[in-house]
């Protein structure tokens, strides 16, 4: 492989990465959104899809509480600005990569197994 084709992967996975990024930052601002409308009460298209009826049937130590999302949601958007900030995904874009998958996979288990 020459070093022009070697550069255009690099420089497509930055891309990949920096979508990524984007995208962890824009839905964690509209989760954070989501979560603080559906405390407050207001009922609208974006508190009503995918919620579930109701308080988790489960234990708190199952399955997280609404603070702890609140949590999860900064701690990707600070991340993944922090990311953009240095321009260099590195080990911190992974965390959130990590963090952004273990969240999808236990909504996955509590919305279709647990509910």
């Amino acid at each position: 492989m020459n070093d022009t084709k070697i550069l255009k992967k690099i420089q497509a996975l930055r891309l990949i990465e920096k979508f990524w990024l984007i995208f962890i930052i824009g839905f964690s601002m509209l989760h954070f959104v989501r979560d603080i409308q559906q405390d407050l009460g207001i009922n609208n298209l974006l508190t009503s899809t995918l919620a579930s009826p109701g308080p988790p049937k489960t234990s708190v130590v199952i399955y997280w509480t609404v603070f702890n999302t609140y949590a999860i949601e900064l701690s990707l958007f600070i991340m993944s600005v922090y990311c953009l900030k240095r321009n260099e995904f590195g080990k911190l874009g992974k965390v959130t990569v990590i963090i952004a998958i273990t969240s999808l996979l236990l909504w996955l288990f509590y919305y279709f197994i647990l509910k």
